[in-house]
């Protein structure tokens, strides 16, 4: 989601550099502090550009936030080392199932991937709640599009089995701390496999549910995939290199700002540098990662972003067992043209998932 609470440009500086416990490199880097009057006069743009006589129509918007200065806030970003390519056939071609993710693919190196197998692939919807006078506009508008997301998983699971519904059946509002408590460990539960979270994303695109004056709340992508037991081990002593996934996730979509520029696909077990074709040839299950490259936006009168979100929805889960992610993300680029140059969908895993896969 956009988030009121952060600028276009999010540049990022490089602080320092140092290994974790997985031996990955990581960058420490700066986030720059929003500027909340500039964004302000972003979010109520069209509004304020209304003759009078239009704006009486509307309820009245809160006058600009006052001006305050704060830190810079930092987080950490994983540059996770490569897996191997797919291998390539006879003829010299790569062997894939389709379309490869943004991320390509790595060395040809031996990697011991090794995963614990799932049965139950349950998702859970989130959305966290839009505080302030921003969620006079959006705040119920969101809640009924998880609604809506949460009708069309239950009619899938109909034909493909309530091992596929939505998990608890409900869906989880994100506002304090213990709410994010409660989310992770949900996701941690062996029936989850899929994950939708409507909600704030940071500028690196390594932390969701972050607001303003609430640094304890929302989830950072490391954090996560420690919690699961999903990471990288580059080879040392002799051993090879190994990515593991202990709890892998069928489907995750992050609809959130810069979502699809950090480390949550790795987190989730779908890493970045793995192609689609490498998951096959691996005798690994399918899986796919969705999230944002730049900003998205909510404007009055505005709502294509959230439009875009239920029509791929609605597109992907009408025949769950015969449509494409692919082709559920293009026909919501063809039905909202103006979200792609705004903010490109960056899918990481492969393209050509079933819902009902």
């Amino acid at each position: 989601m956009s988030s009121p609470n952060f600028t276009k440009d999010s540049s990022l500086a490089l602080a320092s550099v140092s290994l974790n416990r997985f031996g990955v490199m990581e960058y420490a880097v700066e986030e720059k502090t929003p500027d909340p009057t500039a964004t302000y006069y972003e979010t109520f743009k069209t509004y304020l550009e209304m003759p009078e006589s239009e704006k009486a129509k509307y309820p009245p918007i809160p006058p600009p936030p006052s001006i305050s200065s704060g830190a810079p806030t930092r987080t950490t970003l994983s540059l996770l080392e490569t897996l191997p390519a797919p291998p390539q056939d006879s003829a010299g071609g790569v062997t894939s199932d389709g379309p490869d993710s943004p991320g390509g693919s790595g060395s040809t190196s031996t990697v011991d991937w090794r995963e614990r197998s799932w049965q139950s692939r349950q998702i859970v919807l989130a959305r966290q709640k839009i505080t302030g006078w921003t969620g006079i506009f959006w705040d119920a508008t969101v809640a009924v599009l998880l609604e809506n997301i949460q009708t069309f998983v239950a009619e899938a699971a109909v034909d493909l089995g309530f091992n596929r519904d939505a998990f608890s059946g409900s869906v989880f509002v994100m506002q304090y701390g213990s709410d994010y408590h409660t989310l992770t460990n949900n996701l941690a539960n062996s029936d989850v496999r899929g994950f939708y979270f409507y909600g704030h994303g940071s500028p690196s695109g390594n932390s969701i549910g972050f607001s303003e004056g609430t640094p304890n709340d929302g989830i950072i992508a490391k954090d996560l995939g420690a919690m699961l037991g999903n990471f990288y081990a580059p080879a040392r002593n002799g051993r090879p290199a190994s990515y593991v996934t202990h709890k892998p996730f069928s489907f995750v979509f992050l609809d959130g700002c810069m979502t699809g520029k950090g480390n949550f696909p790795d987190a989730f077990g779908i890493p970045k540098a793995v192609s689609g074709g490498t998951y096959l040839y691996n005798n690994k299950q399918k899986r796919a990662f969705m999230g944002w490259g730049g900003p998205v936006s909510l404007f009055i009168l505005d709502s294509d972003f959230l439009d875009w979100t239920r029509k791929f929805w609605e597109t992907w889960l009408n025949n769950p067992t015969e449509t494409l992610l692919k082709d559920a993300i293009d026909n919501a680029n063809a039905h909202y043209p103006s979200v792609p140059p705004q903010a490109p969908m960056l899918p990481y895993g492969t393209q050509l998932l079933k819902w009902g896969d």
